[in-house]
């Protein structure tokens, strides 16, 4: 029978001594680096980003909060409109949407656009 059929640790040396096998020194590998998106030693990563490294981001939080502002003021002013619609005032719905899509359109720009500076430096 041999060693790896008894189930013997095949790392042992044939005197029985086994310090070796029980520490593992030179067969470990280097410690692996850590990849759990925490921040660094230094402190936070400088894009913001705690999922990983620069350019791993889909969307910025400016991009996130354009977004959730951009669905909340359509689909409020769609459920108005649809409302409006079915209490049986067909105007009344169409103008809940027109407003409300104008009123999406003007804090978008207030919220994202406004702030940028476009100007010539």
């Amino acid at each position: 029978m041999t060693d790896s059929e008894s189930g013997s640790d095949s790392r042992r040396s044939p005197g029985g001594d086994d310090s070796d096998a029980d520490t593992g020194e030179g067969d470990a590998p280097a410690a692996a680096p850590d990849d759990s998106g925490d921040a660094t030693a230094d402190g936070p990563r400088p894009d913001g980003d705690a999922e990983g490294g620069p350019g791993s981001a889909v969307f910025t939080d400016r991009a996130k909060l354009g977004i959730a502002i951009a669905v909340a003021g359509i689909v409020t002013a769609g459920l108005l409109d649809n409302f409006f619609t079915q209490q049986g005032a067909p105007a009344a719905g169409a103008l809940a949407w027109a407003l409300g899509f104008a009123m999406t359109v003007i804090v978008l720009w207030y919220v994202l656009l406004r702030p940028i500076d476009i100007g010539a430096a």
